[in-house]
């Protein structure tokens, strides 16, 4: 009779016990890594949060304790052993405990002094062991920036443990990411959304968005853990702290830059430090490296970003978001008068060019001025043209306010939907770029005959995956045909043999296709064009490609049957999307006529 442990046999015959091996060796539960580690939940959270380790989903469950577990690599667990902040949280929580019997005992002064005395931590080494390289940091950013945007419009709440300094240097560090966008022109997309507004700047390469709140009243829930969000909030402050002192260094600006308090008073924001970036004298900027092809597209995108709102002067009513505005304005090669109209020098007010307003019964009070709504920014920055104003004239009647992150995946690509707006706009960003090219002595055969040399190298590329699958049945038939008196020379008594089996592995290779392919290319259209059915979804070749379809390698097919699937599930969405569109003018017409 045997008691005991479950065992199993490995190798020659040798007992080995259960959970001694494997899946169960690899992983440990949330309870036992507290136990390793000797701290409570709220420090591993924290010390988890600080270092980038996440529970792990064990791929065999079975071999271990439980299903409903939260499991843990051992890896992880040995990695936070080694970690020195693991012995400062414990020396501030024998300090919490003194603090904690000082003042059990009244002992308000020396608790007090022992909480002045409690040892703090720096997270400098983890971002540098998290992030080996400036641009890994850089991928990272939008999380973080979208956390300060967060904590600088909410209120400081002692009960939820938010300070009113963590909101402070939060908002300082946006203000100072705002500022190097709007210096460098560098900011590329802007949306505003029921959830907040959509910023997204190219920085050395890195397309970085995130999301900035509405000024509105932030109301603070009681079912969300604070103390997770002030962690995470913890380690992006250093984060951004280091990003933004590498982008000033760069540059040659001093860091930390120093702002304008009558400014900062005013909601200005961005308007505040742009006067104090301006290269220091003791630490000169870094020399230019050598220019590639993608810094020079880059380069040329600033520039026109540069140009958009260049000449014009701005000035914000009261009800607008000045801060949001002015870095928009800022980064599109504009500028911004602050302060009260009644209070500014008759020069200055001679020199405005646009007043932005967002209340319809807004008086104009500037003669010269034009008068739009803050839309008007939005949609210019985006297509990088100045929009018609009387679109945007207050109380007026706003266009859709498209939103290019939509535009640049849908139009990427032949057959996505492109509102009818959008095209619009398009359409005026290539007059003006061609009128600019024009002022500029371009020559414009020269731009039409490159512009017929793009169209044939696209075309040239989108039947690229055609030939090659032709030119590959044909070097294959070639090298069978070549070879086959070679082999029968060197083999003849095998020669029936490799035959037969060549034979039957072909036709195990066209059931394969057969089994894979849902359904060939059989049906004609009237135009001369093929439709093949692919899980479902129908797309048209040409006779000619449906020939080289089915010649194609098995992996080479599924490569085309997808990204043909993909084009036609597109043109499919734009297909219904424009029937929505005429259905719903259609609608309106006849609402008007019976009106």
């Amino acid at each position: 009779m045997t008691s005991g442990k479950k065992t199993s046999r490995s190798g020659l015959g040798s007992k080995q016990k259960r959970g001694s091996s494997g899946t169960a060796t690899q992983y440990l539960t949330r309870n036992a890594a507290l136990k390793r580690l000797q701290v409570s939940l709220p420090e591993f959270r924290r010390l988890c949060i600080l270092k980038g380790i996440h529970p792990r989903e064990p791929r065999n469950k079975a071999a271990l304790k439980g299903s409903s577990k939260t499991y843990y690599l051992v890896k992880d667990i040995a990695f936070l052993l080694v970690e020195p902040l693991l012995e400062t949280f414990r020396a501030r929580r024998a300090y919490d405990k003194k603090v904690k019997k000082a003042r059990a005992k009244r002992a308000f002064e020396l608790a007090q002094r022992l909480q002045r005395r409690k040892p703090g931590y720096a997270l400098d080494h983890l971002v540098r062991e998290r992030y080996p390289t400036f641009d890994d940091a850089l991928r990272d950013l939008d999380d973080p920036l979208s956390m300060l945007a967060l904590f600088a419009t909410l209120p400081a709440e002692k009960r939820l443990g938010i300070d009113p300094k963590v909101c402070a240097k939060a908002r300082r560090l946006d203000v100072e990411f705002g500022a190097y966008v709007a210096r460098t022109n560098s900011l590329r997309k802007v949306f505003v959304a029921v959830k907040g507004i959509y910023l997204q700047a190219d920085i050395q390469g890195q397309q970085v968005t995130w999301i900035i709140p509405h000024r509105l009243p932030q109301l603070l829930p009681d079912d969300v853990d604070y103390r997770v969000m002030l962690t995470f909030l913890d380690f992006y402050i250093t984060l951004v702290s280091f990003i933004n002192f590498k982008l000033y260094h760069k540059h040659g600006w001093r860091y930390p830059p120093v702002m304008d308090s009558a400014l900062d008073e005013s909601a200005a924001g961005v308007e505040a430090l742009l006067t104090d970036l301006v290269p220091s004298v003791s630490e000169p900027a870094a020399p230019p490296p050598a220019i590639d092809g993608e810094t020079q597209m880059a380069e040329d995108e600033s520039e026109a970003c540069a140009r958009v709102f260049q000449g014009m002067t701005f000035h914000f009513g009261r009800e607008c978001h000045r801060e949001l505005l002015t870095l928009i304005v800022q980064a599109f090669g504009g500028r911004v008068v602050v302060g009260e109209l009644e209070s500014l020098a008759s020069d200055v007010r001679s020199s405005i060019t646009h007043c932005v307003v967002d209340r319809p019964g807004a008086k104009e009070t500037l003669s010269h001025a034009t008068y739009v709504q803050p839309q008007w920014l939005f949609d210019s920055a985006n297509f990088r043209v100045a929009a018609p104003t009387e679109k945007y004239a207050p109380g007026a009647k706003l266009p859709p306010h498209v939103s290019p992150f939509a535009v640049a995946d849908e139009g990427a690509d032949e057959g996505g939907y492109v509102p009818e707006y959008a095209e619009y706009l398009q359409r005026l960003a290539e007059a003006a770029g061609a009128a600019e090219k024009a002022s500029a002595g371009s020559q414009a055969p020269a731009s039409v005959a490159a512009t017929e040399a793009e169209a044939e190298d696209l075309e040239e590329v989108r039947r690229g995956t055609v030939t090659a699958a032709k030119n590959y049945s044909k070097e294959i038939g070639e090298e069978g045909t070549a070879d086959e008196p070679a082999r029968k020379r060197k083999q003849p008594a095998r020669a029936s043999s490799k035959k037969a089996a060549a034979a039957k592995a072909t036709d195990e290779d066209d059931d394969d296709d057969d089994d894979d392919d849902v359904e060939e290319p059989t049906v004609a259209a009237a135009d001369g064009m093929v439709e093949v059915d692919v899980d479902g979804v129908k797309y048209k070749l040409s006779e000619d490609d449906a020939r080289a379809r089915m010649l194609m390698p098995r992996k080479s097919r599924r490569l085309f049957d997808a990204m043909q699937r993909g084009i036609a599930v597109k043109q499919n969405k734009a297909k219904q999307l424009r029937e929505r569109k005429s259905q719903t003018a259609g609608a309106g017409a006849k609402a008007s006529k019976r009106r």
